[in-house]
């Protein structure tokens, strides 16, 4: 579910219908919340499969254990929501998904 949520958030724009800017503008507090678990995941994992390597896996207790966002996924998600928020005048909340979109993970 969090691969597809994800995907869906990546192709989020300014563009899109005034309902779906504002459900995300609403959301703003659950979706930084998920960001911040997801790159911390990714920041604490270093060299851990990522997801789809870990979806490969035939073991499902391996997926559920293992599983790491893939960084460019979030990366395109975070960038989507940024840009949204900034597009529609919603510059602190622009500014933590900025933040968060500019975390390194660890080597």
């Amino acid at each position: 579910m969090t691969l597809t949520t994800l995907h869906i958030l990546g192709f989020v724009s300014p563009n899109d219908e005034q309902g779906l800017i504002d459900f995300v503008v609403k959301k703003s507090l659950l979706l930084e919340e998920l960001f911040k678990l997801l790159t911390s995941t990714l920041t604490e994992a270093g060299g851990q499969p990522s997801a789809r390597e870990c979806a490969s896996s035939q073991n499902e207790e391996n997926v559920l254990t293992l599983y790491v966002p893939d960084k460019t996924m979030l990366l395109k998600a975070l960038n989507s929501l940024y840009d949204v928020y900034k597009s529609s005048n919603h510059h602190t909340i622009a500014q933590r998904f900025e933040k968060l979109a500019n975390m390194e993970p660890k080597s």
